[in-house]
């Protein structure tokens, strides 16, 4: 053993220190290496990197779960953190970070998705440190080899094991794991000591949980989502959104007079409601017609409340007000009433006999009436008038004085009212009494009704663009007094008839529905110029809101993978703590100063031989300077082989010729001739060439075999040897698999990237395609939403996928990296056979050797910074080309892989999920659009009228529709708005018909194609001529009437058919309400419609002329008949011009609002057709009924209104 050189030197070193340590060293032998125990139990190794390990681990799982913590969106998760882990979701709700680049026009919330970069980096930075923890795992597994290796009886490693742990301990690599796992497999081996299996099930054990973390990684990518919704935002600001009563108009709760006392006025023994405020009637007017600016209605669960009009702008907000409501419940009470008595009635047309008494029902006074009385014979001459009458105790009260009629009027909450309505409308019926002949029967209702004033809170949704009431409470009885204070003055009752004139015609079974639902939209509609805008509350600003979804499984893997690589850090950082017990103690002969003896530890040492091949190179080439021995024990790993400037030494592979002469291919020991001048320095082998070739020694301690013939080569037989040609093929394929692996990995990672950014690339932000998203510095993507519904107001939900792709790259990089440092050895490995081939090359020194190996065999980042600490020296061995060429090729692989990490961690860094509003294509079929239906009307047959197929001869006469009521009625309810299909909407002076509620648009934004009408009107009474009165003194305020309209071009305005208007006023004219038109010279409508016309097709736009007369009529007196008062109609004449039109319309849901894109001119067709209706005069009632109030008011919006 002691010829065995250094290597003899260590192992006596061993035994000597643990075998005879008490015997007294001899003066004349040199002292050497001893190993001894130390007096501690525990010694600190590799604190610093354990330390690093352990912050980046644990340090990165507790920032995930903070993260978490800090910004969990409990509104969307509907409750804590640990409710998320039950839904299976975390939602994450991050600040909002900058945008990349410039900010995008429509840009709202900006998620950072930090989660998913936290992941990024841990996977990173788990599998840089994977090295570190190996390495840690290497002192573990040198107690061990180093207990083995002082009991004999222990079994200790093989060559190939030792080869085997070196690789796998050194590297970490999944090849070393793979062929040390071949090598357990085998049936036939030496057997494998523990320290063997040990270190293998560590490193496996490490490298199966680097790569956890990376799948994990993965997984995490792949499950989490950016959601956009969107959602309100507190509103510091003050919105007068809120309605209350106020007390300064109507006056406070004083019991003893009546209720809204302030407004009450006595003129000639008659009580009067606001009298002397004409504006507060049109104002409840307006807000049943939907023309207040300031409040609207709402009807909602059998409740109409009261919300701000269009003046305000709260659309965009969220926020919850106190208002005022009304809910009534209507039944009929006819049933319950007394009827005349006609056994056997013989209705020519469908009628019920005429109600006498309701006393039965408890209300004796109903009907109620002043004069005239019901004859058995069933002649009624009643005076029974549209009344909505209030019930206070035993009293009735609201027929004379309002609320003036009862004792006390202060009702009730709720309150009870009787409603009789009759219509001039006529049935037929006949009795016993006098057949044949026929009494007329006024078409009537009468119904009892329960109203309920409440005090509600309203919602208002700006996304769904509805209202919805909260919560409801009984208002104060004083409040339910004053507000139904109106409706006792018969502020509104003429309005009912008016509205429920089609039900009662067609007979609709849910008549009183429709009356309790008027009664409380008129109920409230004539209370808001009572009411004051109060504070809203809760008020939020809807904003788009990305968030951030991490599933629960993957999320909480990740962490517990850290945790648990934190934790098997510390337990190798310990167990290694306490198996540092052995130093090597250092004579000071072999110290640098030679001043005192050092003390190294032998586990640092031994742990050295089992991560790094420089300890073996060095034992297995001692050099020639003599300090083998100190280098041995070096700390540096650099320093533990002998290297010389002048390249005395290098290391070759080929063949070379073994003991018994048989040629093996391995390494070559070149030993060069120095120059005289280093003689003395380097002694010199006396061998008959100048360069010699020797057999690597083995470890095992046998001797280099030499080149040249053996003693007993010239004796034995000749045998077959190996040889090194070269072979006919100038490319000889190595490594294609691999090759082709990376090639598809990463260019097919790459291709994916750029492909997806094409296919996803959002045209809104990036209109100018893929070269606008390069000059703009940002790929803008919107990707495919997920099927799975996770919040109801979810809009879009990016799958995330370019970020799963970047860590896909990254963690295929960093596998594929071993595969090309792989296919690098190849380049280095001819490199280096021609090198050897050619004694005059430069070839590897042995350190140079051993850093090579180092370095392509892990490509880790330690074994590049020991070669690049080499190349640096200033004294070494000349390295070779191929030594330079695989040092650089490596590192740049190195700094490529990291790269594209550090690219990875970028951009997951910049990357932002923005959410935006913006409207969505709607895949679905949707029926908003509305359009002519030729079906109904008929083709445009210019032979006969327009809408043929509705026009209808009756009683002499042509009528429209007279057989198909649902045409009436439903063009009667959509001017009352109640109208389920269709709306109109007045849109800068046109009005068009919208889709109705039924069609459930609100949510949606769209375009559609409608038809509009455009009129234009002017006075014309002005250019007309009057009845002369020049001293006119009206008793009531009245105009002269017209007489005739000749000098305007009209010489039959005023049309009527009989009767005549004297010079002293008297007029008995039957002037009727009538809208005439004008085609060419003709004008018509007044009797067969469009058959007054020789041809019924007018122009578009169309002319008509306007002619309203109101059945209340005013005095005046004139100079002819001083006090004398003549009845004076008040009438209306004007020209309007009516431009019909092909309307495309949109509807913005944001804004819940409509606008006109394009307007085009109908077909004349088509114009003669919509003005049909009118011809007929189906307009009458509701020219009357609409603008009734102006013409009392003698108001100058008659004409605006008129259009």
């Amino acid at each position: 053993m002691d010829s065995q050189g250094p290597s003899g030197l260590l192992q006596r070193a061993v035994s000597d220190s643990l075998s005879s340590e008490s015997e007294p060293a001899t003066p004349a032998k040199p002292r050497e290496l001893e190993i001894r125990k130390s007096g501690r139990r525990f010694e600190i190794v590799g604190l610093i990197s354990t330390l690093f390990v352990f912050a980046i681990t644990s340090g990165i799982a507790t920032l995930i779960l903070g993260w978490l913590y800090v910004f969990h969106d409990s509104v969307a998760a509907g409750g804590g953190i640990m409710s998320t882990v039950w839904n299976g979701t975390f939602t994450v709700r991050e600040p909002s970070g900058s945008a990349i680049g410039e900010s995008l026009p429509s840009q709202g919330h900006t998620q950072t998705l930090r989660i998913l970069t936290f992941s990024a980096l841990a996977s990173h930075l788990v599998s840089v440190t994977s090295t570190i923890l190996v390495a840690l795992l290497a002192y573990r597994s040198a107690k061990q080899w180093l207990r083995a290796s002082e009991n004999p009886a222990d079994a200790i490693l093989t060559p190939m094991q030792y080869g085997l742990l070196v690789r796998t301990l050194g590297s970490g690599s999944l090849m070393s794991i793979i062929n040390t796992l071949r090598y357990i497999c085998r049936s036939r081996r030496a057997p494998a000591p523990r320290l063997f299996k040990d270190a293998l099930v560590g490193v496996a054990g490490i490298y199966i949980l680097n790569h956890i973390v990376g799948a994990v990684d993965l997984w995490l990518h792949s499950r989490a989502r950016s959601i956009s919704i969107l959602r309100g935002v507190p509103v510091k600001s003050e919105a007068l959104y809120g309605i209350a009563y106020n007390e300064t108009t109507c006056g406070t709760f004083n019991m003893t007079g009546l209720p809204c006392q302030n407004l009450i006025s006595t003129q000639l023994d008659a009580t009067y409601w606001a009298d002397d405020e004409p504006w507060m009637y049109l104002e409840g007017l307006d807000t049943i017609s939907g023309n207040n600016p300031d409040l609207t209605l709402e009807y909602l669960k059998d409740t109409a409340i009261l919300v701000p009009g269009s003046n305000i702008d709260f659309r965009s907000q969220a926020f919850s007000i106190n208002t005022h409501g009304l809910r009534v419940e209507c039944t009929n009470l006819r049933d319950e009433c007394d009827k005349l008595q006609s056994p056997f009635p013989v209705p020519l047309v469908h009628g019920t006999s005429p109600v006498t008494n309701c006393s039965r029902a408890g209300y004796p006074r109903f009907p109620y009436y002043t004069s005239g009385e019901l004859q058995f014979s069933g002649d009624d001459t009643r005076n029974i008038q549209n009344l909505v009458l209030g019930i206070i105790g035993d009293e009735m009260g609201g027929m004379r004085r309002g609320t003036a009629d009862f004792s006390s009027p202060w009702t009730p909450n709720p309150a009870t009212a009787l409603v009789q309505l009759h219509w001039d409308i006529y049935r037929y019926w006949v009795n016993h009494a006098n057949p044949g002949v026929l009494y007329l029967n006024r078409l009537d209702l009468y119904a009892n009704c329960k109203m309920t004033y409440l005090d509600v809170i309203a919602q208002y949704d700006p996304i769904g663009v509805a209202w919805t009431i909260a919560e409801t409470s009984l208002s104060r009885p004083e409040l339910a007094s004053i507000l139904w204070t109106p409706m006792i003055f018969q502020l509104w009752t003429d309005d009912l008839p008016y509205s429920l004139n089609p039900d009662m015609i067609i007979g609709q079974a849910d008549v009183f529905d429709s009356l309790a639902s008027l009664i409380s939209r008129q109920g409230m509609a004539y209370t808001a110029p009572l009411m004051k805008f109060t504070a809203a509350f809760n008020v939020t600003t809807p904003e788009p809101v990305a968030l951030g979804l991490y599933s629960v499984a993957p999320t909480l893997v990740l962490v517990g993978c850290l945790y648990i690589y934190s934790l098997t850090t510390l337990i190798i950082f310990f167990l290694s703590c306490t198996s540092n017990n052995l130093v090597i103690v250092v004579p000071r002969e072999l110290t640098r100063n030679q001043e005192r003896d050092k003390k190294k530890s032998a586990l640092d040492v031994a742990q050295s031989w089992l991560t790094d091949p420089l300890p073996f190179v060095g034992w297995v080439f001692p050099g020639w300077d003599g300090r083998h021995v100190a280098r041995s024990i070096k700390g540096n790993r650099l320093n533990q082989v002998y290297d010389s400037k002048w390249h005395l030494e290098s290391v070759g592979i080929g063949l070379y010729r073994g003991s018994k002469g048989e040629m093996t291919f391995g390494l070559m020991q070149r030993i060069h001739s120095p120059t005289r001048r280093y003689e003395k320095m380097f002694p010199v082998v006396h061998e008959d060439n100048a360069m010699q070739a020797k057999v690597v020694p083995q470890p095992s301690g046998s001797r280099p075999q030499h080149g040249g013939k053996s003693e007993d080569d010239s004796l034995s037989p000749k045998r077959l040897q190996l040889s090194v040609r070269k072979s006919g093929r100038r490319c000889r394929i190595v490594g294609l698999v691999p090759t082709l692996c990376v090639v598809v990995i990463t260019g097919g990672t790459g291709t994916l990237i750029l492909g997806w950014l094409c296919a996803f690339q959002d045209q809104v932000e990036n209109h100018g395609g893929f070269l606008s998203a390069l000059r703009n510095g940002s790929f803008v993507i919107t990707e495919t939403s997920t099927s799975r519904e996770f919040l109801f107001l979810q809009t879009q939900t990016e799958t995330l996928r370019i970020l799963l792709f970047s860590a896909l790259a990254s963690h295929i990089v960093s596998v594929a990296s071993a595969l090309l440092v792989t296919l690098l050895a190849y380049r280095a490995a001819t490199q280096w056979l021609r090198a050897s081939e050619k004694p005059e090359d430069v070839n590897l020194t042995p350190i140079q050797y051993g850093l090579l190996v180092q370095t392509l065999g892990s490509g880790s980042f330690m074994s590049i910074i020991n070669s690049l600490r080499y190349v640096s020296r200033s004294r070494r061995g000349k390295a070779p080309r191929f030594f330079k060429e695989a040092l650089a090729s490596v590192t740049g692989i190195y700094l490529l892989t990291h790269v594209v990490g550090l690219v990875d961690l970028w951009l997951h860094g910049a990357a932002r999920a923005v959410s935006v509003i913006r409207p969505t294509p709607f895949g679905a079929e949707s029926l908003f659009g509305i359009t002519f239906d030729e079906e109904k009307c008929g083709p445009f047959d210019k032979a006969g009228l327009p809408c043929q197929k509705l026009v209808k001869p009756r009683q002499g006469m042509l009528l429209f529709a007279p057989d198909t009521l649902t045409v009436g009625s439903g063009s009667w309810h959509t001017i009352l708005d109640v109208n389920p299909y269709f709306k109109l909407e007045q849109i800068d002076g046109t009005t068009i018909l919208v889709p109705g509620p039924v069609k459930n648009y609100q949510s949606r934004g769209f375009d559609f194609n409608t038809h509009g009408l455009r009129v234009q009107c002017a006075n014309l009474k002005d250019r007309c001529r009057r009845l002369a009165t020049p001293l006119a003194q009206y008793l009531v305020q009245g105009e002269s009437p017209v007489t005739n309209c000749s000098k305007a071009g009209y010489p039959l305005i005023p049309y009527y058919t009989t009767g005549e208007l004297s010079p002293q006023g008297l007029d008995t004219r039957n002037i009727e309400t009538l809208v005439l038109g004008i085609i060419g010279d003709e004008m018509g409508g007044m009797i067969n419609g469009t058959a007054s016309f020789s041809s019924a097709w007018t122009s578009n736009p169309a002319s008509t002329i306007v002619q309203l007369r109101w059945p209340n009529v005013t005095t005046h007196d004139n100079t002819d008949t001083p006090g004398i008062a003549h009845l004076n109609v008040p009438d209306l004449y004007a020209t309007c011009s009516l431009t019909y039109l092909d309307i495309v319309a949109r509807y913005d849901s944001l804004k819940s609002t409509w606008s006109i894109l394009e307007a085009n001119l109908s077909s004349p067709e088509l114009a003669s057709v919509f003005w049909t209706p009118l011809m007929f005069q189906w307009e009458e009632d509701h020219l009357l009924h609409a603008l009734k109030p102006y013409m009392m008011n003698r108001g100058s919006q008659v004409i605006e209104m008129l259009e």
